[in-house]
C-alpha cells in the first residue's frame, strides 16, 4: 500500500516470539520505534490488541501471552484529526473485486475503534453513516484511495479500516480479508434493518463477482475440495 497519496501506511512486521524479548529485538531490527500496536495474528475484533509505550510494557505483554505463535507488530499513528484532540475517525471501506463502498463509520474519544459502527454502534454514528454513504459519490478523495488499494490488494473480497486524519489525509489501521461485511456485527434488529440496502448492495455485487469469473483474481485457478461440518 506504500506510495498512495494521502495514504499513511504505518509500517507492519509479523514475527513468531520464542522468547520474551524478541518483539524488542524484532523492533530494534525493523528501525521501530514506541509506541507500536502488538496483536496475535488470528485474532478478530481486536481481541490481544495493545497499545505499547515502553519495553517494560512489552515484556509485561509478551509474559501474558502465548509463544511460539504469530504476532503483528505496528508503528502506532495518531489518527486523530489534525489539530484536534477529539474525537477518533474510523472508515470502513469493503472491496468486492475493483468496486469500492463505504461499510462503516464511527467516531470516539478512544483510538481503538474495533467495530465498522464503533464499539458500541450509536444511532449518531449510524446516522452520519447513512449521510455520508449515501454521498460516497461526491467523495473523490476517499474514492480514490480506496480504488488504489483496491487495485493493489490482489483479493477479490475484503476490507479495510482507515483512521481519517482530516484535509484529505487517512491511516491505514488494518487490512483483513475475514472482515465483517455482510453481517453487521454490534447492531440491534433496528440499525440493522436501517442498514439493510447497503449490505445488500455489497451482497448483490459479490453475487455478480462470483458469477462473472472472468473478474476473478484467479480466474483459472482450481478450487480445493473442502468438507464442512463437526470434527470429532
Amino acid at each position: 500500500m506504500l506510495g498512495i497519496p494521502n495514504l499513511i501506511v504505518p509500517k507492519c512486521v509479523r514475527f513468531i516470539p520464542q522468547k520474551l524479548n524478541d518483539a524488542r529485538q524484532v523492533m530494534s531490527a525493523n528501525s521501530m520505534r514506541y509506541p507500536v500496536l502488538v496483536r496475535p495474528a488470528r485474532s478478530q475484533t481486536g481481541a490481544g490488541l495493545q497499545k505499547i509505550t515502553t519495553d517494560a510494557d512489552m515484556l509485561a505483554y509478551m509474559a501474558r501471552r502465548e509463544l511460539g505463535i504469530a504476532y503483528y507488530l505496528t508503528e502506532f499513528v495518531d489518527c486523530r484529526r489534525k489539530g484536534k484532540p477529539k474525537p477518533y475517525s474510523r472508515i470502513r471501506l469493503a472491496f468486492v473485486g475493483q468496486k469500492v463502498f463505504l461499510r462503516g463509520f464511527a467516531e470516539a474519544e478512544y483510538w481503538n475503534i474495533n467495530r465498522a459502527f464503533g464499539n458500541t454502534a450509536t444511532d449518531r454514528d449510524l446516522r452520519k453513516f447513512l449521510f455520508l454513504e449515501q454521498n460516497f459519490d461526491k467523495m473523490p478523495g476517499l474514492r480514490a484511495v480506496g480504488e488504489q488499494i483496491a487495485s493493489r490488494g490482489g483479493l477479490d473480497v475484503w476490507g479495510v479500516d482507515l483512521g481519517y486524519l482530516g484535509n484529505g489525509e487517512y491511516v491505514l489501521f488494518e487490512a483483513n480479508a475475514a472482515m465483517s461485511i455482510l453481517d453487521a456485527h454490534g447492531l440491534n434488529a433496528k440499525q440493522k434493518q436501517d442498514i439493510l440496502p447497503v449490505v445488500k448492495r455489497i451482497d448483490d455485487a459479490l453475487k455478480e463477482h462470483l458469477q462473472s469469473r472472468e473478474k476473478w483474481v484467479n480466474p483459472h485457478g482450481k478450487a480445493t475440495p473442502v468438507t464442512i461440518g463437526l470434527t470429532k
